[in-house]
């Protein structure tokens, strides 16, 4: 996995404008050093929420890479979920780590693409990677040795993965158009 290290110690608030636009990203690290989030965001109107709290006294970094190319992606202000993303209860625009070890690679090309994930464990992996427009997706890993791959292709697709206890793995494709996946894994 590819994580370039930059990390932060304060919460950051990053507004890139224009006239009549602007990407909202807020990073809230805990003030924990092996917390990291490398990012790219190039277009107008995305919004994101990243939370990273590292387990105390653990060893391992928590890292977010996270690539954006495109408009109105994350979670407009006041937005919520429907369709199969509702069932996960997180919140658009949010990505959450919250443990150690745990690893989120996200690259979203396309527009008004309204995602969450979180990660509430250690040692889980997640790797996304959505083309298109208007698709909502929402992935949680509560446990520790889970893993998602996704890649989600076209316009008005959803997806809901779920994973609870530890050592799940979850892989799904989606291309074409108004598709809908929903995953629940459960393993004690």
């Amino acid at each position: 996995m590819f994580f370039p290290r930059h990390v932060l110690f304060v919460t950051t608030l990053l507004v890139a404008s224009s006239a009549t636009a602007e990407n909202l990203l807020v990073i809230t690290d805990g003030s924990d050093a092996r917390n990291a989030v490398s990012y790219t965001l190039d277009g107008d109107d995305n919004r994101l929420e990243v939370l990273q709290e590292a387990s105390a006294g653990g060893s391992l970094n928590n890292a977010i890479a996270l690539s954006i190319e495109g408009d109105g992606n994350g979670g407009p202000a006041g937005s919520a979920f429907t369709g199969a993303p509702l069932a996960t209860g997180l919140l658009p625009g949010q990505l959450r780590q919250r443990g150690e070890g745990n690893a989120m690679e996200v690259a979203i090309t396309g527009s008004s693409n309204m995602f969450a994930m979180a990660q509430l464990g250690d040692g889980n992996a997640m790797t996304v990677a959505v083309s298109g427009r208007s698709n909502l997706f929402a992935l949680a890993q509560n446990g520790d040795g889970n893993a998602v791959t996704a890649s989600i292709r076209g316009t008005g697709n959803q997806a809901a993965v779920q994973q609870f206890g530890n050592n799940n793995m979850a892989v799904f494709s989606q291309a074409g158009n108004a598709n809908s996946v929903s995953i629940t894994q459960r393993s004690y």
